[in-house]
Parts: structure tokens; C-alpha cells; sequence
């Protein structure tokens, strides 16, 4: 469906699913696209990261991160335009870095907001070119097991099934061998 001027199509949970999500744990819902007020800017949705977190804020058990509201809607990291601004620091015709959720249009105080500049040349990129478990994967392997691998360390790769990526993988292995690690799973 393409996205019009003047209607917000948005994403709700409709149902905490019970086992898998069904065709009735998501409902699409139309809305006017909401006016910007001070210090406020409208964003469009032009990219949706789908992560599989998402399933997990789908459900009202302990997590690490709160669930969604029935009724709200859908959590992710998007990737936007602004289209109206009374903000200062953003932009008509801006890129940013948002968590609009699945909608196509967003008011924002611009708090969390990551400006990416008029034209960005890749902007799809800013939600990460291996998405969220791929970031995931890159920050256990470069940013917290970096230097502390010793030839009894196993690395545990939880990240690489969820972005399926052999290059990924390889570059476990081959960091893994250069510090000495003889195992890795």
C-alpha cells in the first residue's frame, strides 16, 4: 500500500498472542495525520527495521524491555523524513534515525532522534546493514569480548542464526583464531 498525504496508516497490537502471532494479533488502523505543534516535527516512515525482538514486546512476560500496550502501536527503529518542523536542529526534507514504530507518520520532540542530514547517500543503512541482531552480533564480538579472549574462551554466537550471515560468521572465526581461541561454537 502506498502512503498518502493525508492519512496516518498505523500498525496496533491487537491481541497479546498466545503461542504463535495470528492474522488477529495485529489490526491496521487509519487516522488523520497529526498536527505539529511547538516545538514538535512531523516524520515520515520511509524504512522499518522488522527485528525479532518485536515478538517479544508482543507479550506481557518479564523481559528486558517493556511490552506494547494493546491497542498501540507496533515498536521499531525506523529510519525517517522530516516533513514539518518547529524544532530547532531539524529540517524539512531532514533524514533521521527514529523509533516511530510501524506507522507511516510520527510527531516527534526529537528526543532520541539521530539527524542524518538532508541527503544521507545510503539512509536504509542508519538502521544497519545486518539489522538489529547484526548489530547485536558486532557489538558482543568487537565491543565486549575484544581482548578477552584467552586459548580456553569459547565464543558463544548467538546473534549470527538471526541474520543468517556466513561473512559474519567467518569474521568470528577469523578473530577468534588470531587471538589463539582453538573452539568456537
Amino acid at each position: 500500500m502506498k502512503q498518502t498525504d493525508t492519512v496516518n496508516r498505523k500498525v496496533v497490537l491487537a491481541e497479546r498472542p498466545k503461542g504463535e502471532p495470528t492474522v488477529d494479533t495485529l489490526r491496521l488502523e487509519e487516522e488523520a495525520i497529526p498536527v505539529v505543534g511547538e516545538n514538535q516535527m512531523l516524520l515520515r516512515t520511509e524504512y522499518l527495521s522488522l527485528d525479532p525482538y518485536m515478538r517479544g514486546r508482543m507479550s506481557d512476560a518479564p523481559s528486558y524491555a517493556a511490552p506494547v500496550e494493546v491497542g498501540n502501536v507496533m515498536v521499531g527503529g525506523t529510519v525517517a523524513k522530516v516533513v514539518t518542523s518547529k524544532l530547532d536542529g531539524f529540517a524539512e526534507g531532514d533524514w533521521v534515525l527514529s523509533f516511530n514504530g510501524w506507522q507511516d507518520y510520527a510527531l516527534s520532540d526529537g528526543e532520541g532522534v539521530t539527524n542524518l542530514g538532508n541527503s544521507p547517500e545510503h539512509p536504509s543503512w542508519a538502521l544497519g546493514i545486518l539489522g538489529m541482531p547484526g548489530f547485536t552480533a558486532w557489538a558482543g564480538l568487537t565491543q565486549i569480548g575484544e581482548g578477552r579472549c584467552n586459548r580456553r574462551s569459547n565464543w558463544q554466537t548467538a546473534g549470527l542464526p538471526c541474520c543468517g550471515c556466513r561473512r559474519w560468521s567467518r569474521q568470528v572465526r577469523l578473530r577468534g583464531r588470531r587471538t589463539g581461541l582453538r573452539r568456537m561454537h
